[in-house]
């Protein structure tokens, strides 16, 4: 079984990352999980269509990428399963402000580019897609289309505990540790301007848990950042209905 976790970034796609885990291990299937960037995307899915040989393993790929050589291995797939993500792309600014340092500029280009490859990606293959806001507000929801989807029983019972372990104060305690220098083997990438460490099982890294709120935008911008926001990506939250000015 191949799992597509993808999505803009900053929008719930490790929480989905999360929830899927979750379930698969609730149905005591084994899991191997990939983060591949880039070029490194096509490469990877046409190996694990190769090597997929209906054993209990699930092999999960998280990616912000996508293109169309991988859309084109994905589409001879038959045991594929995709979930994506988005959010309000003015509150996906400010989380990759804070996240990697960026001034506004820098992270109104990585919005928009995530958008695309989000959009890019939900034309080629069709995958269940969150909203980030719905996430959180009803995650049992989603746990239990996560179910549906991969095709695997679930409890209540069940659906509580993978709830639980998927809370901000549960991930909370996992950025602190990696703070803390207590995970073993923490992956250092090097962004534009920082060097962000990751957690490898739960790819939590080390600013991951931010405030989650809807609208921080608003909050945390100055009202000509707020105005920029709006004019740069109103293209996006008209089509995906946000409509607040600032």
């Amino acid at each position: 079984m191949i799992i597509l976790n993808t999505g803009v970034p900053r929008s719930g796609t490790v929480l989905t990352n999360a929830i899927i885990r979750g379930v698969l291990g609730h149905a005591g299937l084994a899991v191997t999980q990939a983060n591949p960037h880039g070029d490194e995307l096509p490469d990877l899915i046409s190996h694990l269509a190769r090597s997929n040989d209906g054993s209990a393993t699930a092999y999960i790929v998280h990616t912000h990428s996508w293109d169309k050589t991988t859309e084109a291995i994905c589409a001879g797939l038959t045991e594929l399963h995709a979930f994506s993500c988005y959010r309000d792309p003015r509150d996906v600014c400010v989380s990759l402000m804070r996240l990697h340092d960026l001034d506004l500029e820098a992270a109104l280009q990585m919005t928009i580019a995530g958008f695309a490859h989000f959009e890019a990606t939900c034309s080629g293959i069709e995958p269940v897609v969150f909203q980030y806001e719905r996430l959180i507000a009803d995650k049992y929801t989603a746990i239990k289309t996560v179910a549906q989807e991969l095709a695997l029983q679930i409890d209540t019972n069940g659906i509580a505990q993978i709830d639980e372990a998927t809370s901000v104060s549960a991930h909370r305690q996992i950025v602190d540790a990696i703070n803390r220098g207590e995970l073993p083997n923490l992956i250092a990438r090097q962004n534009r301007s920082r060097i962000l460490y990751e957690d490898p099982v739960t790819l939590l890294n080390d600013r991951h848990i931010q405030s989650g709120a809807i609208g921080r935008w608003q909050s945390e911008l100055a009202l000509s950042e707020q105005e920029r926001l709006c004019e740069c990506l109103r293209p996006l939250t008209d089509r995906y209905r946000y409509g607040d000015e600032p």
